[in-house]
């Protein structure tokens, strides 16, 4: 079975596009087989944009699990002065966001990679909306991988779904940073922040 987290070289390339309107900004994206939400843009990072909107995101913002680009390549419009890097285990996804962002006005840097550290880079703000079928201990490791390259005051956003574990994500986050607070509930949707940080010591676990 093939998952959006993996690459299949297999699957059929069958590109489509779709019009995508947020804050009276027009964007236009291109998706394929093999990506996540390839229909629309998914509901939870509707949220996940609007709630991180709303904090500047200071010199350098990560686009962790990007897909097709939505997130960063939106975040780059709104804050065109923030360098975008957008980053993707999935080779495709991370095509088709270098098309949508040169087709969207929207200069970031997209690269494939399964381990952001390797980027060696730190980011005041990191956006994630995790991939749930990659298992909780594969999605545990993105957040332990994106504390390490988080700026002293950077902050982690996620969404993710109760049913898919926000308790046990939000539990987590309290052991990885001083600060996690829940921005925002919406349709069995949790937008949590987490930032500050804390001792290597106190994550070993």
């Amino acid at each position: 079975m093939s998952h959006y987290f993996l690459n299949d070289a297999s699957l059929k390339e069958e590109r489509q596009s779709f019009t995508y309107q947020f804050n009276n900004e027009s964007f236009n994206f291109t998706t394929d087989n093999g990506v996540f939400s390839k229909e629309h843009v998914d509901f939870g990072s509707y949220l996940l944009i609007k709630e991180a909107a709303a904090f500047p995101p200071g010199k350098r913002l990560l686009d962790l699990g990007c897909g097709f680009g939505v997130i960063g390549i939106v975040m780059k419009r709104l804050f065109p002065e923030t360098e975008v890097d957008a980053v993707d285990i999935n080779e495709r996804a991370v095509e088709l966001t270098r098309l949508n962002a040169k087709n969207n006005a929207a200069e970031i840097c997209a690269v494939v990679t399964s381990d952001i550290t390797e980027l060696g880079k730190l980011y005041e703000t990191i956006l994630l909306n995790p991939p749930i079928h990659s298992g909780k201990q594969a999605i545990f490791d993105l957040y332990e991988k994106a504390r390490r390259c988080l700026t002293a005051d950077g902050s982690l956003y996620i969404v993710i779904k109760k049913k898919h574990g926000a308790e046990s994500t939000l539990k987590r986050l309290k052991d990885l940073f001083n600060d996690t607070e829940i921005l925002h509930k919406e349709a069995g949707y949790w937008i949590i922040r987490a930032s500050g940080n804390i001792s290597e010591e106190r994550t070993a676990h």
